[in-house]
């Protein structure tokens, strides 16, 4: 859903910003693993570092039911055996899954229980030996930079679910782990470039201020998807008017502020008459159509900069109208029903003539009057307007 995909993107963005700020490597490395455990929610992780030897080196391991951490900030040796990327010691071929998502730069996958084969080399194993400890999933991603190097390689083990079992990998949640490890691949390569005494100062505060700029691109193109899932969130698919979250976010807002500054709020709320006819009649392709041009017609009539119009549900929408005493809405509310009724969709060769039912309500805000009620008025005041023969405007207020 876009509010979880929203709510994904803002941690990717509070990561991406904690990340850039690390003072040592074996902070960084524990960071990346916990924010990584938290977005997979998994018990284990690893994180290994290429090395000049084609082997890939365990860094840090935090394991959580284990209450285990090697490595990183802690200065505790991890005291495992490198990985050798060429997958084989002493001329046997063995399956490491850390090593084969290194050497093709592919994320790997494992959903029911890893091979013997497949666990020699794997840290959580290394001490299952010692303590007892199943590994159930497991998923390598590669630690990729910019220029498609592959520096290391990120694993989190054993998926745990809601009753505290380890199982598989939520599937959707993979693009999102592989986007954290974008990240932190970055992170990862800039501290290697700071920690490095090889290279010249300048040339290492080169490197240091590319990486950096690349990691506040990654921060701004996150920060500008995160605005425009919000702004897509509140904003109708089909008619592109806003939604009726959009209206409720909004009406908080404005009922507040009328109350504040003493001006009356008025609402109408339109229903197009017989719409289900429409569909029956034309095909829902038709009756899509008919919506968008109603909404057009509705946005078109009111465009104060305070007017708010949203498509409440169905064939149903409604027009918050501040400073605007009941009488004159009325009459906006009839210019509206008027266009409508004038205007002709024309559809595949075929004419749509269509009506609307309007119903207006009027209240000044105040700490004894219940926000709901101008709502409930104008719903009240809709219905009426069914009741009398549809194509009509009725209202009612609260002074």
């Amino acid at each position: 859903m876009k509010e979880d995909e929203f709510a994904r993107n803002s941690k990717l963005v509070a990561i991406a910003q904690s990340l850039s700020e690390g003072d040592s490597t074996g902070k960084l490395l524990e960071l990346i693993i916990s924010e990584a455990l938290s977005f997979a929610n998994a018990d284990a992780g690893s994180i290994y570092i290429r090395s000049d030897r084609e082997t890939l080196h365990f860094e840090c391991l935090v394991n959580r039911s284990l209450l285990l951490v090697r490595g990183g900030a802690s200065g505790v040796p991890v005291g495992i055996p490198d990985i050798p990327l060429s997958g084989e010691v002493d001329g046997q071929e063995l399956h490491f899954e850390a090593a084969a998502a290194c050497r093709n730069d592919e994320t790997r996958l494992v959903q029911e229980g890893m091979s013997d084969r497949q666990q020699v080399y794997s840290g959580a194993k290394f001490y299952a030996d010692l303590i007892g400890y199943e590994i159930v999933s497991a998923l390598s991603i590669p630690l990729s930079v910019s220029d498609s190097k592959v520096i290391g390689v990120l694993q989190v083990l054993n998926a745990v679910d809601g009753a505290g079992q380890f199982g598989p990998f939520a599937e959707d949640m993979i693009p999102w782990i592989e986007s954290l490890a974008s990240l932190a691949a970055v992170a990862i390569h800039n501290r290697q470039r700071l920690d490095s005494h090889v290279a010249k100062h300048e040339q290492v505060a080169h490197q240091v201020q590319r990486r950096t700029l690349e990691l506040e691109t990654v921060i701004d193109d996150l920060q500008t998807r995160n605005a425009r899932l919000q702004e897509e969130n509140k904003i109708d698919g089909l008619t592109s008017v806003n939604n009726r979250l959009a209206f409720e976010d909004a009406f908080k807002i404005e009922w507040r502020r009328a109350e504040r500054q003493g001006y009356k709020l008025s609402l109408l709320m339109l229903d197009i008459d017989h719409f289900k006819e429409v569909n029956d009649t034309f095909g829902h392709l038709a009756g899509d159509q008919c919506l968008r041009i109603v909404s057009h017609l509705i946005k078109s009539a009111f465009n104060r900069s305070a007017d708010f119009v949203a498509r409440y549900g169905g064939e149903e929408f409604v027009v918050l109208l501040p400073y605007l005493e009941l009488d004159s809405a009325i009459l906006c509310a009839e210019r509206l029903r008027a266009i409508i009724e004038a205007y002709v969709i024309e559809y595949t060769g075929s004419e749509i003539r269509l009506t609307a039912s309007v119903g207006v309500s009027c209240v000044q805000p105040s700490s004894d009057t219940d926000a709901t009620q101008l709502i409930k008025l104008a719903d009240k005041a809709l219905y009426s307007a069914k009741d009398a023969g549809r194509n009509c405007v009725r209202s009612i207020a609260v002074e």
